[in-house]
């Protein structure tokens, strides 16, 4: 939890890429002609994703929430605070990753998404969103909510709710949500699938470096 924290909190930065290109936040205001089925879906996506109805009824970002969960198991927040608390005081991001004891995997990850964040045209952006992060979440979730009823452990209660949240929400609304913002980006044209697929081929590579460089330090440290 204390590495798969990053692409919690990367998710977001995606996420909020893509609300800026459809929906903006200039002043003064204008009207978005040319998308407003993407500006509703991106904007249904970041309600949940920012603001959602926490374990307590109260109101918290996914972020949030599983930070909490991580204290509530004893899961060390160090690392993830001190990227959040350098973002806040405005300090350079790559600075941030390499000037901390972070991991490689996980800088690398960051890293790849932000480089996607800035080099990727808005179709293969909804590639990486879809294939690499809402579609694959249900079904790897529901394992893991496998094996926390097995150890019936309140220690991971919350945790437990983030997870149910995430499959309620991606499997029902996010992920549909997502396939269709990508279809009515992609339409008919045949190069922007292709760039669509590369992408997609790409962020699901990087994802399973990830998880390689997570299973190796749990390795090197039983």
């Amino acid at each position: 939890m204390s590495q798969h924290v990053f692409a919690v909190w990367d998710f977001m930065s995606l996420l909020k890429s893509l609300q800026q290109i459809f929906c903006g936040c200039e002043l003064p205001w204008r009207p978005e002609r040319n998308h407003p089925l993407a500006v509703r879906l991106i904007n249904e996506i970041v309600l949940a994703e920012e603001s959602d109805t926490g374990p307590n009824d109260e109101f918290v970002s996914h972020f949030d929430m599983y930070r909490m969960a991580m204290i509530q198991c004893g899961a060390s927040t160090v690392d993830i605070d001190t990227v959040i608390a350098g973002i806040e005081a405005d300090d350079d991001l790559v600075k941030v990753l390499q000037s901390s004891s972070i991991p490689t995997h996980l800088t690398d990850f960051v890293g790849a998404t932000f480089q996607a964040i800035h080099d990727s045209t808005v179709e293969q952006l909804a590639a990486i969103f879809l294939f690499g992060r809402e579609d694959l979440i249900p079904e790897m979730f529901r394992g893991l909510v496998g094996q926390i009823n097995q150890s019936s452990s309140d220690d991971f209660s919350i945790f437990e709710y983030y997870l149910h949240r995430h499959i309620e929400l991606d499997d029902d609304h996010h992920g549909p949500m997502a396939e269709r913002l990508l279809c009515h980006l992609c339409g008919t044209d045949d190069d922007k699938w292709a760039a669509a697929a590369e992408a997609a081929k790409s962020t699901l590579s990087c994802r399973k470096v990830l998880w390689d460089g997570i299973l190796q330090s749990i390795i090197d440290d039983s």
